[in-house]
């Protein structure tokens, strides 16, 4: 309030008045999400995500390529600009691609030099920044994915 006129607010922004900041701690809600995409906003978008690991964070911006792009396909190339784009500190691009795709199966091979979300990637994507969702997505597709066990012949000696 101003001294000269009480009826006067001196406030540049109002106590309850939404600034265009994200509540990050806890505070992050799908509008804030949806609103980072739709701005094409990448460091907004990995601030309301909060990727712990570098295949998390990988994850996270081909989910914003996928639906900044409308195309279910992105290049490593792509990826890297959009890493560069959300300011965040250097990784080894091409390790974090490879254990995405070999290890996390998080992205799958889309066809020459490109990628794509898989739906566990998807999963992960949407469950961040609650790292205890991301374990109870990952622990779910072991369980639907787990691989027969062969048989051994027995061979004489």
């Amino acid at each position: 309030m101003s001294i000269l006129n009480p009826a006067v607010s001196t406030d540049i922004h109002p106590p309850n008045a939404n600034v265009g900041l994200v509540a990050l701690p806890g505070g992050a809600q799908a509008v804030d999400v949806q609103e980072a995409i739709a701005n094409k906003d990448t460091r907004t978008f990995i601030r309301i995500k909060r990727p712990t690991t570098d295949v998390q964070r990988v994850a996270c911006l081909g989910y914003f390529l996928v639906h900044t792009t409308g195309q279910q396909g992105f290049s490593s190339k792509d990826v890297g600009k959009a890493h560069t784009d959300s300011g965040e500190p250097s990784i080894n691009m091409a390790r974090a691609l490879d254990n995405a795709t070999r290890r996390a199966k998080y992205l799958s091979n889309r066809g020459p030099r490109e990628k794509q979300l898989t739906t566990l990637g998807e999963d992960i994507v949407i469950a961040l920044p609650d790292q205890e969702a991301v374990k109870a997505a990952e622990s779910a597709a072991k369980n639907r994915t787990k691989r027969r066990v062969k048989k051994q012949s027995k061979k004489k000696a």
